[in-house]
């Protein structure tokens, strides 16, 4: 009986332990997904306003000097006249003052989306654009560059972690695999010791579960949201059921 005792609390300890650790690859994997998806909402909404100078150069020689900067998406030249429909649209008072002299006062534009690499030497590129003849202004939100510049580094940073994590794992396995077994003993060992091994899946579907609880409520008081796909919780599980595995043998052995 007392053996058996040892043996339900080695189960909650190998559970409890692979919940904490299963429970920070959860939030890390949440945390990455939402980031990413904001971060893309962000770049989708970006744009860099070229104002037309109303030089005599022609609108399409333009358009490609600047679509042949570095890291541009895409380039949308929007007229005087279009901008003043979209405006009467959305403001017909306000378009009225613009038209206050009898011509449109508006300047020809270009938007221009740009891709991620480009954030992070942004103002190295805001050198370049400034040299684009033909150009008087250029605007943009200065409050989004910088909001997705950091967001591309957390994400990253979250990646590199969660990679860390999967190695770590891996490691531990091989580690397992290598010292003092043969392949033969080890396979008759998960099936000997096929418990501890779901004592640990247990741990990581419990924090998975759990973190789904917790973060869930945001769903409803936030328009962006982004659960990981299936298959990332499954490695998470498969993770925590090895680690519980590996612990029992390193305990065995020692």
């Amino acid at each position: 009986m007392r053996k058996s005792g040892r043996g339900r609390k080695g189960y909650r300890i190998i559970f409890l332990t692979v919940f904490a650790v299963s429970l920070l690859a959860e939030v890390l994997l949440f945390l990455f997904f939402q980031v990413n998806k904001i971060n893309s909402l962000l770049n989708k909404d970006f744009r860099v306003v070229f104002i037309s100078a109303r030089s005599k150069r022609n609108i399409q020689e333009l358009k490609e000097e600047i679509k042949s900067l570095p890291g541009v998406r895409d380039v949308e030249f929007i007229s005087a006249d279009k901008r003043l429909d979209e405006l009467k649209a959305k403001d017909a008072e306000f378009s009225k003052s613009v038209m206050i002299l009898g011509k449109n006062l508006l300047p020809d534009t270009f938007e221009v989306k740009l891709s991620e690499n480009v954030f992070g030497g942004f103002e190295n590129w805001l050198k370049k654009a400034e040299k684009v003849k033909g150009i008087s202004e250029i605007k943009y939100k200065a409050g989004e560059v910088s909001a997705i510049l950091h967001l591309v580094f957390y994400r990253n940073f979250i990646y590199i972690c969660f990679a860390l994590f999967i190695a770590a794992i891996v490691l531990m396995v091989i580690m397992a695999l290598t010292y003092k077994f043969e392949m033969a003993f080890l396979i008759g060992r998960l099936k000997l010791d096929i418990n501890w091994f779901l004592s640990g899946a247990f741990g990581s579907l419990t924090a998975v579960l759990a973190c789904y609880t917790i973060v869930y409520p945001i769903k409803y008081l936030s328009p962006i949201w982004h659960w990981p796909n299936f298959l990332w919780h499954l490695v998470v599980v498969l993770s925590g059921g090895f680690i519980g595995w590996v612990i029992y043998q390193w305990k065995i052995t020692h």
